[in-house]
């Protein structure tokens, strides 16, 4: 997860780069920016609440069982 967590911190500053590169505007640059960090962590939450799903499910059939 964590490897996921920092992959992502390298894929948005190239993101941003080709908003920037696109727009060329200092507001789309900044709403680009929030956009796209607000996603990321928004799929890194999501991401996370999911593999804490999985673990629980396994960890309950391990009990049961």
């Amino acid at each position: 997860m964590d490897r996921w967590f920092l992959s992502w911190f390298v894929f948005w500053p190239i993101c941003y780069f080709i908003v920037h590169v696109i727009f060329r505007n200092e507001a789309a640059d900044v709403l680009s920016f929030l956009g796209v960090y607000y996603m990321g962590m928004s799929l890194y939450y999501a991401f996370d609440q999911y593999v804490e799903k999985k673990k629980k499910e396994k960890h309950s059939k391990t009990v049961r069982n």
